[in-house]
């Protein structure tokens, strides 16, 4: 891809950087990402944003992460501006940004400590804590909620269907989504009964990460040094961001997730701190459900680090009948 339209609209230093492909980074969005180093050394990451992200929701998101490095997080990105001082880019009706390159490593998973996990949630609740003080108090039905409660309704219309049709055509998932296959029907029945009392019980919703997980928070030893990636941003409860962040980190661990709760309550309230179970069950009921769906257009090039994911997700599934 020519990027000189896109570093065109940019400061003569960020046009000049030298830029590496790294395809999609591991996502499985469409969005793309490129890192770049400047002569003078620094590193800044440019996006190239799924088609489903619009200027309003993106312009949205770089407010809030502007907010966050305003009030002294500094593993919260910068977005760069441009010539024309906006902090995106629109060509081909696609949104393009850079933001500051963030240093460490997602490592969780090699060194799992009490430190480190205690370190993320932490991060996470100063964020939350800047972000609701940018708008107006709101309580509603919980999105996140009423998203899983659509999972699972599709669910049961992918049980009327020929579920051979769902598979790929590798033989390297078969085994996994017979698993998943035999699963879902049986937990439907414990998805809507986990469901049902949060599908109009009104909680606090504001600002929300959206996708906080393992490989979204970098670590410089015990601290965490960054949290990337922010396009999944929304308005939703808090819970859903914990639910997101402690499933990926210590699934199945409920004594450390209580321990973590407290962490996070020690910076701000929070009310609904339940919740975070039910999401984190009915999340990865809904996750192998989106899989199960996505199947029969899923590029060939996608279907190794697929498999990888989807087989977590089936094993953690199977911990829940």
């Amino acid at each position: 891809m020519d990027l000189r339209r896109i570093l065109a609209a940019y400061p003569r230093h960020l046009a000049d950087a030298r830029w590496l492909a790294l395809g999609n980074a591991g996502g499985f969005s469409g969005a793309r990402i490129w890192r770049g180093t400047t002569f003078d050394g620094r590193e800044f990451a440019l996006k190239q944003y799924s088609p489903a992200t619009t200027e309003r929701q993106l312009a949205r998101i770089h407010g809030w992460m502007k907010a966050a490095l305003e009030q002294g997080l500094p593993f919260v990105p910068a977005v760069e501006p441009g010539r024309d001082g906006r902090t995106l880019a629109l060509v081909d009706e696609r949104c393009w940004d850079i933001t500051t390159w963030m240093p460490g490593k997602a490592d969780f998973h090699e060194d799992p400590t009490d430190d480190k996990l205690f370190a993320a949630i932490d991060a996470l609740a100063r964020i939350h804590a800047v972000w609701e003080k940018l708008v107006p108090a709101a309580e509603q039905p919980c999105p996140a909620i009423l998203r899983r409660w659509q999972a699972v309704q599709d669910a049961q219309a992918l049980l009327q269907n020929d579920r051979a049709r769902m598979a790929p055509s590798t033989e390297s998932l078969s085994l996994d989504i017979e698993r998943a296959w035999s699963l879902v029907p049986r937990l439907v029945p414990r998805m809507e009964a986990a469901l049902a009392p949060w599908r109009i019980r009104p909680v606090r919703v504001l600002p929300c990460i959206g996708d906080l997980w393992h490989d979204h928070v970098l670590y410089v030893g015990t601290r965490v040094s960054g949290t990337i990636d922010f396009a999944a941003a929304k308005f939703d409860a808090p819970e859903a961001d914990m639910a997101r962040l402690l499933g990926s980190l210590i699934p199945g661990e409920r004594e450390r997730l209580h321990r973590a709760l407290n962490v996070y309550r020690a910076i701000r309230p929070l009310p609904n701190h339940e919740l975070v179970e039910v999401l984190d069950v009915t999340g990865t009921f809904g996750a192998v459900v989106n899989w199960l769906m996505r199947f029969k257009s899923l590029p060939k090039e996608d279907v190794a680090r697929v498999a990888r994911r989807f087989e977590k997700l089936v094993v953690r599934l199977g911990e829940f009948e």
